[in-house]
């Protein structure tokens, strides 16, 4: 996994000062569409360690779960060729997860 950089300008802003504009990283993987996830450094490190050992990932709502759990699948399905298997309590949260992962 490495990141690349987009710029993010807020027109509604009056920047002066170039330097000001700020950047917005995203993830850029082979499977996954440029500038689709916004790169947080926590998702990534969580990401990285759970493709080291098997780990059980506790974060509040909208922290990013889903966005990890895509990150650590891509990196699976590059590196391995394998099967992933992805489990949600609720028929809505499937659907939201199958959504998300198509995109």
């Amino acid at each position: 996994m490495y990141v690349g950089a987009r710029k993010r300008y807020d027109k509604n802003k009056n920047h002066k000062n170039l330097q000001n504009i700020p950047f917005a990283v995203f993830v850029k993987h082979d499977l996954i569409k440029p500038r689709f996830i916004e790169h947080r450094s926590y998702q990534v490190s969580i990401a990285r360690s759970a493709l080291e050992r098997n780990t059980l990932v506790v974060l509040p709502t909208g922290l990013g779960k889903t966005v990890i759990a895509l990150l650590v699948i891509a990196e699976k399905l590059k590196n391995d060729k394998g099967k992933i298997l992805f489990l949600a309590p609720t028929k809505p949260l499937v659907i939201q997860h199958m959504g998300f992962l198509r995109d």
